[in-house]
């Protein structure tokens, strides 16, 4: 009985390292961005995890005043779009596009 749980629980083992992950966890259902712009609206960084799974950013998200989280659908059926600002301590919900800060030309 104890060889049968040994055999069992080592087959479980090596199924599950063979599986590919993208089987065993299905394909992502949206392409996710979030993009970083300073008081005058210029990107300073973003990050993209892809339909395909794959993850990438770049610049830095250090010192931004604004956020833009964006999902777009892997079937091509939607796209959504957030803009946040940063108040000092943490990213708040904004109704739409933010403005431009006066001293930005």
């Amino acid at each position: 009985m104890i060889r049968r749980r040994a055999f069992l629980f080592a087959a479980i083992a090596v199924i599950a390292l063979i599986t590919p992950a993208s089987e065993a966890y299905g394909a992502p259902i949206n392409e996710v961005g979030i993009d970083y712009y300073d008081q005058c609206l210029i990107e300073t960084g973003w990050e993209l995890s892809t339909c395909g799974g794959q993850f990438y950013s770049g610049g830095t998200s250090s010192g931004a005043k604004y956020k833009n989280e964006w999902k777009d659908r892997c079937d091509g059926t939607g796209y959504s779009s957030k803009w946040y600002q940063w108040n000092g301590s943490s990213w708040v919900l904004l109704s739409g596009y933010p403005g431009i800060d006066p001293g930005c030309s």
